[in-house]
């Protein structure tokens, strides 16, 4: 390889270190720099070149980078001038160059200014005169030297043109400083190639798959080619159509792109509801939720596991009070009906209670079932008045159901759970984040089966425990935004529920909401008696619905009892108990086969009784019969305490019945004008 010696300026530089850091280097290792002098052109001290392959491997790459550079400027500057004797800007007028580049050429103005400075000086050292007057210029030697070089090429120009024509053609010093406007060669786009661009960017499986305009025009040259185009635009061609029609087209690429759903959630016009319209407990939103966290749970067999528990809540739409709520493991319809009864009597802990008028749910299955709004959750209207739900039961006067995939209608609650997640579950170490965006990085890795293991969950008695507590001290007695806007004079939910205009609906009694409350199902009467899980449940009552079907009701907590009702006319039978069963090695004085003969008995001689009757003219009927024997006596729960103390009227035929009879119990110790008084209003009410 032939030795290559440069400048120590040259040196410092590719080396990019300063010149003097570079002689300090020299200095103290002269044996790793291989050095030379050579006589200066202006004179005086010999300068000392230093050998390129002295220095680092980094230095000697930019050097040859920087020698590759200036062969292809020099080829480039060849290949536009190459066979053309006449400069670029000959024959060019100045009024249409300047009418697009006037900036560029008023700006060329002052460097002539500045080239004709430096053509003026007479000096000895012009190398080094040239090196600082391009510095004081921002520029390198080199390219000063090239812009100098162009200005006489166009001072040249300029004298011939002069002479040849006897006009002014001095503005060609300028021109031959400004670059050579490039010119704007494309293929212009065709009618029939825009309808192909838009027919590829708004193709739904195009978009779907988020395909940029690169693969686009890929697609475009394909299609083209079958078509025979032979002139086809470039990419840059392209992708200023696509960019004009996405923005003049937003929406329409974004239901091709994410979906009408997506569509709707995003770019939808939406309005604001005034819930500041509303009063207190006139409507009511309700969801479930569930909370990003982990909690224990210790099964009756005591086997512990960790869950994320749900929240089944109803919320307020005025007061953004959180009116009733359930922590539970999975949310089901007897979930929502035990939250309900919560929301309308009076509480230990909170002064919230009452009945709302409407109430507002989604499409899930748990809040539309049949036991809750009283028809088909298919149903979004029921057109049976006659028809009735717990949720009418209760006093509320009617459903309203958002639209699928519209959160946006239940905005009240949706911002609720918000604000849940981010002030409340995130400060737990169980915490695992949320996915309710599209992003991932919202989602915390935990090792929670670990933490069960080691026993640093908490259970979900106490994780509710502490929610309560969240709800009441902070929650309920904090500034919110949301009532801000609707200028409440004090915008905390608490003081809105209390201190603003009231719909007031007075709570059925507690005893009814917890016959309600039980489980209701359709059962076959055996001559065995009503078949469960558990066993056989039988009433002699019962004798006289064998082979037919009987609706049933029971409590979960205490399933020893069947509460059952006429399929009919829906009136209450019999309580029917659980059957142990009898002893098959029980003797004839056995108490318990003794009872059960007499129950046959019993049974036997009531249908004699009544195949009499039957038989018995119209004439000997009229005759007083003797008086049947009296109902059993129903055994509902009993109120608490602080059950309130008034309750509505109960528009519920079976409940009015039952009312009747126990009251009937007690006629002799009752003064006459309440019964009558009673019986009437009874009788206005239907």
């Amino acid at each position: 390889m032939p030795e290559t010696f440069i400048t120590i300026e040259q040196a410092a530089e590719l080396e990019g270190i300063s010149y003097n850091t570079f002689i300090v280097r020299k200095n103290r290792n002269p044996e790793l720099y291989k050095t030379k002098t050579e006589q200066s052109e202006a004179g005086g001290k010999e300068r000392i070149l230093v050998d390129l392959a002295s220095l680092s491997k980094k230095a000697m790459r930019t050097y040859q980078m920087k020698q590759e550079i200036q062969v292809n400027l020099i080829k480039e500057f060849e290949s536009s001038d190459g066979d053309d004797d006449e400069a670029w800007y000959v024959g060019v007028e100045l009024s249409k160059y300047m009418a697009k580049h006037n900036e560029q050429f008023y700006k060329n103005v002052e460097f002539a200014n500045r080239i004709k400075e430096y053509l003026d000086y007479r000096g000895f050292d012009k190398t080094q005169y040239t090196e600082q007057f391009a510095e004081r210029l921002g520029m390198s030697g080199r390219n000063f030297r090239r812009k100098v070089d162009k200005y006489l090429e166009g001072c040249a120009w300029a004298i011939e043109m002069n002479e040849h024509s006897g006009k002014n053609y001095d503005f060609y010093k300028i021109l031959a400083l400004c670059p050579r406007p490039r010119e704007k060669k494309y293929i212009a786009l065709t009618d029939e190639m825009k309808v192909l661009i838009e027919n590829i960017w708004f193709n739904p499986s195009f978009a779907a798959n988020h395909r940029k305009q690169t693969q686009l025009y890929i697609v475009f040259c394909k299609i083209a080619e079958t078509k025979g185009w032979v002139l086809l635009p470039s990419y840059p061609t392209v992708n200023r159509y696509i960019n004009e029609i996405s923005g003049k087209y937003a929406g329409e690429r974004f239901l091709a792109d994410q979906g009408m759903r997506e569509l709707k959630r995003k770019m939808m016009i939406k309005r604001r509801r005034n819930t500041g319209m509303l009063k207190v407990m006139e409507l009511v939103q309700g969801d479930a939720h569930t909370f990003d966290c982990w909690v224990k749970v210790i099964r009756p067999n005591g086997h512990i596991t960790a869950i994320k528990p749900y929240l089944a809540a109803l919320i307020d739409t005025r007061s953004r009070c959180l009116v009733g709520w359930a922590v539970c493991e999975v949310p089901c319809s007897d979930v929502i009906k035990q939250m309900l009864m919560h929301m309308m009597y009076p509480k230990k802990n909170n002064p919230i209670e009452g009945v709302p008028r409407i109430i507002l749910i989604d499409n899930g299955k748990d809040w539309t079932a049949q036991t809750l709004t009283g028809r088909n959750r298919k149903e979004r209207v029921s057109l049976d008045g006659e028809i009735k739900g717990f949720f009418k039961s209760i006093g509320i006067e009617d459903d309203m159901r958002s639209l699928p995939y519209q959160a946006w209608t239940k905005a009240q609650i949706e911002r609720f759970f918000g604000t849940l997640c981010y002030n409340f579950t995130n400060e737990f170490d169980s915490y695992t984040g949320t996915l309710t965006g599209s992003k991932t990085i919202g989602k915390i890795k935990k090792d929670i089966k670990g933490m069960l293991e080691r026993n640093e969950l908490l259970s979900i008695e106490e994780f509710a425990t502490l929610f309560d507590n969240w709800l009441n001290v902070v929650y309920h007695n904090r500034v919110h935004s949301g009532l801000k806007e609707q200028k409440e004079k004090d915008p905390r939910p608490l003081s809105v529920f209390q201190d603003a205009d009231r719909y007031f609906k007075a709570a059925p009694p507690m005893e009814y909401t917890r016959v309600l409350l039980m489980k209701a199902e359709e059962r076959m009467v055996y001559a065995t008696g009503i078949k469960m899980d558990n066993g056989y449940y039988h009433n002699e009552a019962l004798g006289r619905y064998i082979g037919k079907k009987v609706d049933i009701r029971f409590s979960q907590d205490n399933p020893s009892i069947l509460h059952v009702y006429d399929k009919d006319d829906g009136s209450k039978l019999c309580e029917a108990y659980l059957e142990k069963g009898l002893n098959p090695l029980a003797a004839q004085n056995d108490p318990e086969l003794a009872e059960h003969m007499q129950v046959q008995h019993r049974q036997l001689r009531g249908i004699r009784e009544n195949l009499l009757y039957l038989q018995t003219s119209y004439e000997n009927r009229q005759l007083p019969r003797k008086a049947s024997k009296a109902d059993r006596k129903v055994i509902l729960p009993e109120l608490k305490e602080e059950a309130p103390k008034i309750v509505s009227m109960v528009d519920d035929k079976q409940y009015k019945e039952e009312v009747k009879k126990r009251k009937g119990k007690g006629s002799a110790d009752c003064n006459e004008f309440f019964d009558r008084q009673f019986e009437k209003a009874m009788a206005k009410l239907g």
